[in-house]
C-alpha cells in the first residue's frame, strides 16, 4: 500500500476549503475520508484517486463506511452528508444517510431531510420513510401525501420503485386511509 499521510499536510497548508466537484470541504474532512480510503476500503488506490478527483459519490461511500464506526469517525461522516445534503450538490444519498441518523432523535430534522430526497429523486424509500415519521408526529394529511406518492411511484416513474416497498407503502397508505 501506499501511505498518503504526506496528503494530510498537503491538503491543510493548501487551503481550509477543497472544492470537491462544487462543493466546500473542508481540508480536515477530506483528509480524514483520503487517509480512512487508504487503510480501510476496498480498491484503496482507486478510491484515493476518485477523491482526489472529487467524485461526490465516492466521499459519500466513504463516509457511509466512516459511518459505520464510532466517535470522530461517525461524526466525519455525518459532517460530510451535511456537506454534500446540504450544498448546491444536493446529494439525495446524503440525505436519505441523514435521514435514517435523524429518526430517532430529531424526527422534523429527519422528515426535511427524506422529503428533500423523496421529492429530489425520487427516492423510494424517501418518500415512504417521510411518510412514516410524519405518522409518528401526527400529521396524517402530510403522511398521506408522502405514502401516497410512495404507493403509486411504481406507476409515475417505474424505473425508482421498488415492488416490496410499494406494497408496503400501499398497505400503509390504505390503513391510515381508514383511520
Amino acid at each position: 500500500m501506499r501511505d498518503y499521510s504526506f496528503l494530510l499536510g498537503l491538503l491543510l497548508i493548501a487551503s481550509s476549503l477543497i472544492l470537491v466537484a462544487g462543493v466546500d470541504v473542508p481540508a480536515e474532512l477530506l483528509a480524514k475520508a483520503l487517509n480512512y480510503a487508504q487503510n480501510n476500503m476496498p480498491e484503496p488506490e482507486m478510491t484515493v484517486q476518485r477523491l482526489q478527483a472529487g467524485d461526490i459519490d465516492t466521499l459519500y461511500k466513504t463516509a457511509k463506511s466512516l459511518n459505520e464506526n464510532e466517535g470522530d469517525d461517525r461524526f466525519a461522516s455525518i459532517m460530510i452528508w451535511h456537506i454534500l445534503a446540504d450544498g448546491d450538490a444536493q446529494h439525495i444519498l446524503s440525505q436519505v444517510a441523514l435521514g435514517f441518523t435523524y429518526a430517532e432523535e430529531d424526527k422534523e430534522r429527519a422528515i426535511d431531510y427524506f422529503k428533500l430526497a423523496g421529492e429530489g429523486g425520487p427516492h423510494h424509500a424517501a418518500l415512504f420513510n417521510a411518510g412514516r415519521l410524519l405518522v409518528d408526529t401526527g400529521d396524517y394529511a402530510g403522511a398521506l401525501a408522502y405514502l401516497r406518492a410512495a404507493a403509486n411511484l411504481s406507476e409515475s416513474q417505474p424505473r425508482y420503485a421498488q415492488s416490496t416497498l410499494t406494497v408496503t407503502s400501499r398497505d400503509a397508505y390504505e390503513a391510515l386511509s381508514l383511520d
